[in-house]
């Protein structure tokens, strides 16, 4: 009898072993499946947000489109004397005294260290 006992110990031992071993690889499949439904929703909401983006981005160009239309048609001549007649302003030319022009120095041909004054087209020759 006891020869009976052992082969049953031995075989229960191999079944739990299997048993175990299957339901791993079915965990694993199941989590496999899980991670891929997770993604599948992540990239269908992505989607969607750039395509709502993509959207408020038409719009967005659209407006900016007539803006500059506007822009444009406000800013002619005939409009400009329009409205300052409507606001009763008067523009004349100013006179030759009047008109201020701004003439750089020329740019030096070269550059020292010790140089500090900086304008708008280079630093200031030395004296």
């Amino acid at each position: 009898m006891r020869q009976n006992r052992r082969r049953y110990a031995r075989t229960s031992a191999i079944n739990h072993r299997l048993a175990v071993i299957f339901s791993l690889f079915v965990l694993v499949i199941a989590l496999g499946g899980f991670s891929i439904l997770a993604i599948n929703a992540t990239i269908a909401k992505t989607g969607k947000e750039i395509a709502a983006l993509e959207a408020e981005l038409k719009t967005i160009r659209a407006e900016h489109i007539r803006a500059e239309a506007r822009w444009s048609a406000c800013t002619r001549p005939e409009q400009l004397d329009a409205a300052l007649a409507r606001h009763g302003l008067r523009m004349s030319l100013a006179s030759g005294e009047k008109i201020v022009s701004l003439h750089g120095r020329p740019a030096p041909k070269a550059f020292w260290s010790s140089m500090t004054e900086v304008a708008a087209n280079g630093p200031a020759p030395r004296k």
